[in-house]
């Protein structure tokens, strides 16, 4: 966790191109790691909607602190990704397995007139490596 935390305050994204030992062990990451402090608040758990709560308590240099808290996370059914969201996931994914980009692309414009495909077997061999 304290790795996810720490990518997303250093390069506001933590996809798959981020999972790697190489950024792991860098140097400003691995600081950033050191500044995390992780756990779980035995205040919660009472309730369903206290065992879903996230807090994120930021303390700036200059003593301020910033806080905030989730129940609902981002790509659940109650926050779902939108279709731009999904594509960039899947486009990211794709790059990282180094599928060429009209592969890819051509994956998601089938998905999004998906109710419009007469045959999926267009779609599906675009799956196949």
């Amino acid at each position: 966790m304290e790795f996810c935390l720490g990518i997303l305050l250093l390069q506001g994204q933590a996809g798959i191109g981020q999972f790697t030992d190489e950024v792991v062990q860098r140097p400003d990451v691995q600081a950033m790691i050191a500044r995390i402090h992780f756990w779980s608040d035995p205040r919660l758990g009472r309730s369903e909607s206290d065992r879903l709560m996230t807090t994120i308590e930021l303390r700036l240099h200059n003593g301020q602190i910033i806080t905030a808290q989730n129940a609902v996370a981002k790509g659940s059914p109650g926050n779902p990704l939108t279709i731009e969201e999904v594509a960039d996931k899947f486009h990211s994914c794709a790059q990282y397995a180094k599928w060429p980009k009209g592969k890819s692309d051509a994956i998601v414009q089938q998905v999004r007139s998906l109710e419009d495909l007469k045959d999926v077997n267009v779609l599906a061999k675009h799956l196949t490596v």
